[in-house]
């Protein structure tokens, strides 16, 4: 409610002001609005999949991290290495897909 009401108090304002660009503003704003929620809603999606594989890759780092002993008395750098490169590969995709949709 105040939301509109501070909407039209705003616009009869700039009406008083410049009649012309008010009501090019008020027939182009509702595109504008539908733009902003379509690239909103992809904008989100992309960022909850950045921070899933980031989250990922520091689980695996956490694990990895907690049992560095172990790999290092069996002597297994390769497979820790892969089990690092893995998500980080991902996350490296999923990074360049969101800023794919930002540019």
């Amino acid at each position: 409610m105040t939301d509109t009401v501070t909407f039209i108090a705003v616009a009869v304002y700039m009406l008083f002001i410049n009649w012309k660009l008010t009501i090019v503003l008020l027939i182009t704003s509702p595109f504008m609005l539908y733009i902003t929620r379509v690239f909103g809603k992809r904008i989100r999606m992309s960022f909850r999949s950045v921070q899933s594989s980031a989250g990922d890759v520091s689980n695996q780092l956490q694990d990895s991290i907690s049992g560095m002993r172990l790999i290092q008395s069996f002597s297994r750098p390769i497979l820790f290495n892969k089990s690092i490169i893995g998500p980080n590969m991902e996350r490296s995709r999923t990074d360049l897909r969101f800023a794919v949709i930002f540019s």
